[in-house]
């Protein structure tokens, strides 16, 4: 949606038919089913054969090194996410082959590492969110108590997960530098 606000063509590629219309609600000009499609093929076909500026690529394991095609030379490769599994094999000769890219991987906390900046970049989100530019939609809730072990956690690590979940809770507990096991053991007491 932001993207599409800024006048990108966002171009997009999902695992499901249900992650598609998904996709297209929310702002998205075309999106490819990449277990259905060749979508190195299809951003072609949507591109007339010139590339896209960027991949913003979340999945992973299951479109590298094939995303690498889709961009345009001097482009840029934003690996961000693993959602099919971590990539393997990564060979700078890749950039090289497919029109001398770039390539950044990013991490939230290098891009708000204050307060003052994650309070610049909350406020320019809620900002479109309050104009209505970005819409959010709350799809799933779940009790606190199975964030770590119960559908919640299921749905997001079987990539099934559509849009935000809400964890209910009358409580809040700061889980900033627990590890797995002691939130699992914390939340399984709310």
């Amino acid at each position: 949606q932001w993207a599409n606000h800024l006048g990108a063509t966002v171009i997009g590629t999902v695992g499901s038919a249900e992650k598609a219309e998904l996709a297209l609600n929310n702002g998205y000009h075309h999106v490819i089913n990449y277990r259905e499609e060749n979508f190195v093929e299809r951003v072609n076909e949507i591109t007339n054969g010139s590339g896209v500026e960027v991949v913003y690529d979340s999945v992973g394991k299951d479109t590298y090194p094939h995303s690498l095609k889709c961009i345009k030379r001097l482009g840029m490769w934003v690996p961000f996410g693993q959602s099919s599994g971590m990539i393997e094999n990564f060979d700078l000769k890749d950039l090289v082959a497919n029109g001398s890219l770039f390539t950044t991987r990013p991490t939230l906390f290098d891009y708000i590492p204050t307060r003052e900046a994650l309070q610049t970049a909350s406020d320019s989100l809620f900002s479109l969110i309050a104009s209505g530019h970005i819409k959010v939609a709350i799809n799933q809730k779940y009790p606190l108590k199975d964030a770590g072990l119960g559908p919640g956690a299921r749905i997001i690590g079987n990539q099934t997960n559509q849009g935000l979940n809400h964890f209910d809770s009358l409580r809040f507990i700061n889980f900033t530098n627990y590890g797995t096991e002691k939130f699992r053991n914390t939340a399984s007491r709310i």
